[in-house]
């Protein structure tokens, strides 16, 4: 099922079922909220992304630099995605998947391949300026870690992909019924951020620790090397960035998605006769896929 979204003149098809669409619709909205208040400060990395893509677009939309470019209005989704492509690439470090993930995040179930030459492009140009500046990519190494391809393996990574799957859809639909039960509860906006702040505090409080706040790197880091992670750390990171988005604070999920997948991959790999480093790195990569449905 799909809604449209405005970029500019155009309308363009989103999902409108799962969370993302929230998303979607908070990045390109005309009047964009100007506070930002950081319960959980990973509210936007990615939004920062998309962003980006999207004011390129509107600095190249005016009819004297349409001109003086050569641009069309086809042009200005290619613009967008290279954008994304960039940004993505020198905040990440991974300009092929930045490339692809502009590619397919304009439309969902569409990948838009006259992109793929200039998104390329402008992420590996972005990622390399930004290895040149001292911003280096995180790395995480697994060699050791990785089984030998046969049967058995591929099964094993097959069914953790699939249970990703069901813990993605379970992701989206919490997102999904938080917000829409926190706007229901207290349509007053103010308030709503008032009541969704204290719950993130008092959370954080009756947890004892601060690993749920923030992007949390260095869980993903030691669920992907050392194979460690409490197998409830993601139903708590699901519950802490629901309520953070949900309450109205204007931000991104998909750095949470990694803490989910990798800490979710790391506890059930074992189970599934994996080694928690190679569960934790297939399990990141599973869950981004399935929250943003962009393989």
């Amino acid at each position: 099922m799909y809604n449209l979204v405005k970029i500019g003149d155009k309308s363009v098809p989103m999902m409108a079922m799962a969370s993302t669409d929230l998303y979607y619709k908070n990045i390109f909205r005309e009047d964009p909220i100007k506070l930002q208040l950081t319960a959980d400060d990973e509210a936007g990395l990615i939004n920062f992304v998309m962003k980006v893509g999207f004011v390129m677009a509107k600095f190249a939309e005016t009819k004297s630099r349409k001109e003086m470019l050569k641009l069309n209005e086809r042009d200005m989704s290619v613009v967008i995605m290279c954008g994304m492509s960039a940004v993505f690439a020198s905040l990440f470090g991974t300009p092929l998947t930045a490339a692809f993930f502009a590619m397919e995040v304009i439309s969902v179930g569409v990948i838009y391949y006259v992109g793929l030459i200039p998104c390329i492009g402008s992420a590996l140009v972005a990622y390399k300026l930004s290895t040149f500046f001292g911003a280096k990519p995180e790395i995480f190494h697994i060699a050791d870690y990785v089984p030998k391809l046969n049967v058995i393996s591929v099964a094993q990574v097959a069914l953790l992909a699939g249970l990703c799957a069901l813990v993605s859809i379970v992701f989206c639909l919490v997102m999904k019924y938080t917000h829409f039960k926190l706007k229901v509860t207290f349509t007053n906006a103010y308030i709503r951020a008032l009541v969704g702040g204290c719950a993130i505090i008092l959370l954080t409080l009756i947890i004892g620790n601060q690993d749920y706040n923030g992007a949390g790197s260095h869980i993903i880091a030691a669920a992907i090397e050392q194979g460690d992670a409490h197998w409830y750390s993601f139903i708590l990171k699901i519950g802490f960035t629901a309520i953070t988005i949900g309450a109205g604070y204007k931000g991104g999920e998909i750095v949470p998605t990694m803490f989910i997948g990798s800490t979710f991959g790391c506890a059930v790999a074992p189970l599934l006769g994996m080694s928690p480093q190679f569960g934790a790195a297939v399990g990141l990569i599973a869950l981004f896929c399935g929250v943003v449905n962009c393989p």
